[in-house]
Formats: structure tokens, C-alpha cells, sequence
């Protein structure tokens, strides 16, 4: 990718990202960790609907114990879409990771399954720490990928000129999101939040990939 289409794509990502101080200045009744334990509650929701495509309203009315009519559910989700100017369709952290996952597997001999598993296991870890929702989800997949190669096997090195051609990114600019996934991967932070660790703990989950 040229350095004008690189700067130009990473430009409009970041347009889409939210404000460093967004939950100080617009979600003043949720704090950091009220929002990581709401997100480890839908990982727990998603085990139970995954499978479910298009659940009607009341499923949703349902899941917040009906604190909710089925009317004041749908003027939300009209005023979130009129908000984002129905904007909805931006690249996610796993839209990055499928694509820097395929150029990690061309130079590395490891199963593309362990790979990818482990990838995104580490991307749904991320979601719980707000320090990586401010992150380019370009940065976050790029991140996950290193700390993945890295735990598969750590005598080599993690990263390749290749990876970083593609990505953009040096080691040196994923050091700090690596750390900190790397304290999620280690429970050292959100280790009393486990529906993503139970979750990839099932046999079942193999078969997604």
C-alpha cells in the first residue's frame, strides 16, 4: 500500500473511533470497568444467540428484563442509526486481524488454525480494556498478531518486514497495546470478567474457523 492511500485509509479509521475522554465527557453513568463488565455480559449473551440470525425485538426486550418496551428499543436503535448518519459499516479490529493474519502465515510454520484461534481469542480479550477501544482497530489486529506469533513461539521473532510493510506499523508502535493484551492474555487485568476465557475453552469453538 502507498504511504498517500496508507495515511488517507488511516485518516478516515480514525474518524470512526471514539473520543480518549469519551466516557468522562458522554457516558458519565458508566466508568471503565462498568463498561467492561457490560461487554464481558454480551460475550455471555452472543454464546447463547450467535447462532441466531435477525432475533426479533422482544428477544432484546427479554434480555434487559422487559426494563425496556419493544417501541422505546426501536426509537433507540432509529436514533443511534440517524446519530451515525447510518454510518454503521466501518472495518472492525477482526476486518484488520483476517488480513494481517494471511501475511503472518505466508513466513511463519505454525498451523493457520492456532493462529487465527489465538487471535481471536486475544481480540475479544481487548474489548474489555477501554485503553484499547481509543486504539486504530488496525493497531489493536496488528498487536494481537505479534503477541499471538509471539506466544506460539516465543524463540522467534514476532514480527517480519513483511508484516510491517503491510501494516504500517514498527514493533516499537505496537508496544504498548501489546502490553496490555498481554495483561489480559496473563489475567493480570479483567481476570475476574471470564465469558471470553469460557468461551474459548469450548471444543465447539474450533469448528468456527
Amino acid at each position: 500500500m502507498k504511504r498517500k492511500e496508507k495515511t488517507r485509509s488511516s485518516r478516515e479509521e480514525a474518524k470512526r473511533r471514539p473520543l480518549p475522554d469519551y466516557i468522562e465527557m458522554a457516558q458519565k453513568d458508566v466508568s471503565p470497568n462498568t463498561r467492561a463488565i457490560l461487554v464481558d455480559w454480551l460475550v455471555e449473551v452472543a454464546k447463547k444467540y450467535e447462532k441466531i440470525n435477525n432475533p426479533p425485538v422482544d428477544e432484546f426486550c427479554y434480555l434487559t428484563d422487559n426494563a425496556y418496551t419493544k417501541k422505546e428499543v426501536v426509537k433507540m436503535e432509529a436514533d443511534i442509526l440517524k446519530h451515525l448518519k447510518f454510518e454503521v459499516g466501518g472495518p472492525t479490529i477482526k476486518t484488520f486481524l483476517g488480513k494481517v493474519t494471511v501475511v503472518a502465515q505466508e513466513d511463519y510454520q505454525i498451523p493457520n488454525l492456532k493462529l487465527e484461534f489465538l487471535g481471536y481469542y486475544l481480540v475479544e480479550l481487548s474489548l474489555l480494556e477501554n485503553d484499547c477501544v481509543i486504539l486504530l482497530p488496525s493497531l489493536v489486529a496488528a498487536s494481537v498478531v505479534f503477541l499471538s506469533r509471539f506466544t506460539i513461539q516465543p524463540k522467534l521473532h514476532p514480527w517480519s518486514l513483511a508484516l510491517q510493510d503491510f501494516s504500517s506499523y514498527k514493533p516499537v508502535d505496537l508496544k504498548e497495546c501489546v502490553l496490555i493484551i498481554h495483561d489480559l492474555q496473563l489475567s493480570k487485568r479483567g481476570g475476574s470478567l471470564v465469558a471470553s476465557r469460557n468461551k474459548y475453552k469450548q471444543n465447539e469453538v474450533y469448528t468456527c474457523f
